[in-house]
């Protein structure tokens, strides 16, 4: 190929130095090119990852959120309600797109996301029927496991799902439920967990 065909945009040093590699453009989600070309690509420093542009929108190609949300106290739950599990702590949060406060994932890049839930019940004082979900935007997205268990022995309940965000608004909890008749406690080694796997 004639080296006049070649596109070298978005590279500081197409040929490379003698002692490393190239360098390619880099930008901030507010500072991305203002008209790109299709399959432009670059550096976002927002979210740490590289993106490239489709002819209609930036895609992720790496990085992009993930985080695991924990708790270190218990979540009590009334019979028949659901309720949002206490997620007041994080092991990670690549982007800061979780919040200890309000318990919710709020991820800002679009795109498509594996979402994991675990909800551990404290042994009862009496049978029950427990559930988890997964809430999008304050509402069920995905139910998950459920199950019965006695007055003796607790019961751990797992949900998995893809869920898709688009980057700004949409915000992701996690829930459960019982049926005692009796408010019943949720334990301290309850998560949410999830990472960005594509672009919408």
């Amino acid at each position: 190929m004639p080296l006049s065909t070649i596109d070298l945009t978005g590279l500081s040093n197409p040929f490379g130095a003698p002692t490393g590699g190239n360098v390619m453009a880099s930008w901030n989600t507010a500072g991305r090119p203002a008209t790109p070309s299709t399959g432009q690509y670059g550096y976002n420093t927002t979210y740490g990852g590289v993106e490239v542009y489709n002819g209609s929108a930036w895609d992720t190609i790496t990085g992009g959120p993930a985080f695991n949300g924990t708790t270190n106290t218990s979540t009590s739950i009334s019979t028949s309600t659901w309720t949002k599990i206490t997620l007041n702590t994080t092991l990670f949060d690549t982007n800061s797109n979780f919040s200890t406060s309000n318990y919710r994932f709020t991820p800002t890049v679009a795109g498509y996301y594996q979402i994991n839930g675990f909800v551990e019940f404290n042994s009862a004082t009496t049978s029950l029927n427990a559930f988890v979900a997964i809430y999008k935007n304050g509402s069920v997205y995905q139910y998950g496991s459920h199950a019965g268990f006695n007055a003796t022995n607790g019961i751990g309940l797992t949900v998995s799902t893809v869920v898709q965000c688009n980057g700004s608004t949409d915000y992701i909890e996690l829930y459960a439920t019982q049926n005692t008749g009796s408010t019943q406690t949720v334990s301290s080694s309850s998560y949410m967990s999830g990472s960005f796997i594509r672009s919408a």
